[in-house]
């Protein structure tokens, strides 16, 4: 190791190393592994571990040592640092009772800085001491969450894994630490996408239910719209006039709910056209405060100019805003705390929507119940206030626009709805067109065929007020041979009857009757039905929903007409 020296100071490097040595060996009498580096016998360094002890021989005081070459170990010290320091992890090791750092991965030292004591890294120094007892206590611990702070100074929760071990006769901490910003934000972005996805369930439910209940008043209304709005035009007497106008206010109210029933049910809004966001929402504003009840609630508004129209129907987000602003109301004056209601609106040109916000500054929503607050007939009113449809018709009419209604909470004071609809670039106006009056300067010949009496009926005697010579039958049979024997200008067709249907009437049309495909249209009180709506998209003939009002019945058989008209022109 050494070749033939005659004195041991010529093994040291360094003379000052070789003076610690004997100094500490002369205190105690013997020194035990003791870190050095020495020459070997081709005047090389290696580093080495010697230990020694103070002996009597032959009355003289010498120095029996042993020396370890170490040059292996440290170079598999080495090693393992380097691949320690590559490891992509932030690992740390730190001394157990103070916290001093011994070891870091430059992970970590990107996550925390180069920290000298781990007791930086926490939020909360005392979690320090909870976390160290419960280690020692259990001897590891797997992805405990702790809050930490980061070399910027930012708060964030952290998995930190680790297990005490023993390292040159202390209790040394080894402990690896995953930033869990991401994670948690993935996490709480699948929660919101798994409650939607829970709300749309729960929608498409209550949908089944509002089209069954929609389908089954249609014929009914049908009948006291018609009549109603029917007898409006004929009567003179002012006393009778006034219980008319009760009787059509009030049918026509049921017909409205009946169809934003069917529009909720088959998550499609009734008619899409470019609509002005401040003029919805001042509507909203003002009806709202017509029927107001507490004059020390405020409604303020703030939209910015040039705001970008939106692809909706008007009447159906005016109404769910309208919801948004009463529930509001309610919450302010029944709790007594907040004084005012904020309607606002946002462009949010890089998503193509537009956001509109209705926040108070009342008590806010309970955490208990806001997973709940977009269930059908949930709600914290007393009996006889609140049925529990408000936010789920809401829920289920901006879904229906290609939109998201959202309750936010983040600010934690008062209530935020946050309602995002798409903006009108690019989207075709589906507006009605202006309808044509009916002109009958020559008598016009129709068949009506539904199989409901008292429907089909009313809407005979409608077109015979506008000069028609009209047939009505009860059923698709009947229906084909009155085509096939009579030459008609109008053909209006129920959809769902027994016996031959709208499909067969249609197919039979293409087959034996194609000249009438361009005078004919359905009125159905089924626009739900698969076969429904495969029909009516197949045939792409006009028609029309029950309950149907004299005025519309006029409109479509004006635009049947007309058609014909300027195909014979053409």
């Amino acid at each position: 190791m050494f070749g033939p020296a005659k004195s041991a100071r010529e093994h040291y490097v360094n003379p000052e190393q070789r003076a610690d040595f004997i100094t500490q060996l002369l205190a105690d009498g013997r020194v035990d592994d003791f870190k050095v580096d020495l020459l070997n016998a081709d005047a090389k360094v290696f580093p080495a571990s010697i230990s020694s002890q103070l002996i009597d021989f032959k009355g003289e005081e010498v120095i029996v040592t042993s020396i370890i070459d170490l040059t292996v170990q440290k170079e598999a010290d080495a090693l393992i640092r380097q691949v320690m320091e590559a490891y992509p992890a932030a690992i740390n090791m730190t001394k157990a009772d103070t916290g001093e750092v011994l070891f870091a991965t430059p992970d970590l030292e990107a996550l925390f800085g180069p920290a000298k004591n781990s007791g930086s890294y926490y939020a909360n120094p005392a979690d320090r001491e909870r976390y160290l007892a419960d280690l020692r206590q259990a001897g590891a611990l797997k992805d405990r969450r702790i809050e930490f702070v980061d070399a910027k100074g930012r708060k964030f929760w952290g998995a930190d894994s680790s297990r005490l071990i023993e390292f040159n006769g202390e209790e040394v901490i080894v402990s690896n630490t995953r930033d869990l910003t991401e994670e948690l934000a993935l996490s709480e972005e699948l929660a919101k996408q798994k409650e939607l996805l829970f709300q749309n369930e729960k929608m498409s439910a209550l949908g089944e239910l509002l089209a069954g209940v929609a389908h089954e008043l249609n014929n009914p209304l049908s009948v006291v719209v018609g009549h109603s709005l029917m007898l409006k035009e004929e009567i003179a007497d002012p006393d009778v006039m006034v219980r008319i106008d009760k009787i059509s206010a009030a049918a026509e109210r049921c017909a409205k709910i009946v169809k934003t029933f069917l529009a909720m049910a088959r998550q499609q809004p009734s008619k899409i056209e470019q609509v002005d966001v401040a003029s919805v929402i001042e509507t909203a504003a003002d009806v709202v405060g017509y029927g107001s009840k507490s004059g020390d609630i405020s409604i303020m508004q703030d939209i910015p100019d040039n705001m970008p129209l939106i692809a909706a129907d008007a009447d159906q987000i005016t109404q769910v805003i309208i919801n948004l602003i009463i529930n509001a109301e309610q919450a302010l004056t029944s709790s007594g705390c907040g004084d005012h209601i904020k309607v606002s609106a946002r462009s949010q040109p890089d998503a193509g929507m537009v956001e509109i916000t209705i926040q108070d500054n009342g008590p806010g929503i309970p955490a208990a119940i806001r997973p709940r607050i977009f269930e059908p007939f949930f709600t914290t009113k007393e009996v006889g206030e609140g049925t529990g449809i408000g936010l789920a018709f809401c829920h289920r009419i901006i879904l229906s626009h290609g939109g998201q209604i959202r309750l936010d909470q983040t600010d934690g004071s008062g209530t935020c709805f946050r309602i995002t609809l798409p903006s009108a670039l690019g989207q075709r106006s589906e507006q009605d067109e202006p309808t044509q009056p009916v002109s009958t300067p020559e008598s016009h010949r129709a068949l009506i065929v539904d199989d409901e009496v008292e429907v089909g009926e009313l809407n005979a005697e409608i077109l015979r007020k506008e000069g028609f010579e009209v047939d009505f039958v009860t059923s698709g049979e009947e229906a084909i041979s009155r085509l096939g024997s009579i030459n008609y200008d109008v053909f209006l067709s129920d959809l769902n009857m027994p016996g031959v249907d709208g499909r067969q009437i249609y197919d039979a049309l293409v087959t034996h009757f194609p000249k009438m495909l361009r005078r004919t249209a359905y009125i159905t009180g089924d626009t739900m039905g698969q076969s429904s709506l495969g029909l009516l998209s197949e045939s792409g003939l006009p028609y029309l929903e029950k309950p149907v009002s004299p005025a519309e019945l006029r409109d479509l058989v004006g635009k049947l007409l007309a058609d014909q008209k300027e195909r014979s022109d053409g």
